[in-house]
C-alpha cells in the first residue's frame, strides 16, 4: 500500500522570503512612523502659536471699539494672559522677558500693542532652524495679523 504525501503547507524558501519583504518593509515605515511625533509638537506649538495671535488681535479689536485706555492695552508679554479666557497662558508655553518659549522650543519676540496695531508675536529661533532652513519645514514664518 502506499501512502499519500500531502505537500499543503509552505516551503522553508517561500517562508523566508516573505520575512525578508516584511523586514523591507518594516525598515522602510518605520522612520517614517517614528517621525510623526516631531511633526505633531510642531503643529501643536504652531496651533497654540496661532490661537494667541487670534486672541491678541481680538483684544485689540475691543481695546478699539470701547476706547479703552493704553494701561489696558497688552503692552509687555505677562500682559499676553489676561487676553485669554482664564487669563493663564497654555500649558508648555514660557515667557523669558519679551520672548515666548513655545513647548517646542522655538522663541517668539513680541511686539506691543499700539493705537494702531494689535500686539503680535514673530517667529525668532527654534531648535531645528539649521533643518528648517534646509527644507522650508517649521516654526519658519510669523502669525502676525
Amino acid at each position: 500500500m502506499r501512502t499519500r504525501v500531502s505537500n499543503h503547507g509552505f516551503t522553508l524558501v517561500e517562508l523566508i522570503a516573505v520575512i525578508v519583504v516584511l523586514a523591507i518593509l518594516a525598515g522602510v515605515a518605520l522612520p517614517k512612523v517614528l517621525d510623526i511625533g516631531d511633526d505633531a509638537k510642531e503643529s501643536a506649538a504652531d496651533g497654540t502659536i496661532a490661537a494667541l495671535q487670534t486672541a491678541l488681535h481680538q483684544h485689540y479689536v475691543n481695546n478699539r471699539a470701547t476706547d479703552a485706555p493704553s494701561d489696558e492695552w497688552v503692552t509687555t508679554t505677562a500682559d499676553i494672559a489676561i487676553t485669554l479666557q482664564y487669563d493663564e497662558l497654555p500649558g508648555g508655553l514660557a515667557v523669558n522677558a519679551d520672548t515666548l518659549v513655545d513647548q517646542y522650543g522655538a522663541t517668539w519676540d513680541f511686539t506691543p500693542e499700539t493705537a494702531s496695531d494689535s500686539a503680535r508675536l514673530t517667529y525668532a529661533s527654534g531648535p531645528n532652524d539649521a533643518n528648517n532652513a534646509n527644507n522650508g519645514s517649521g516654526n519658519g514664518g510669523s502669525f502676525a495679523n
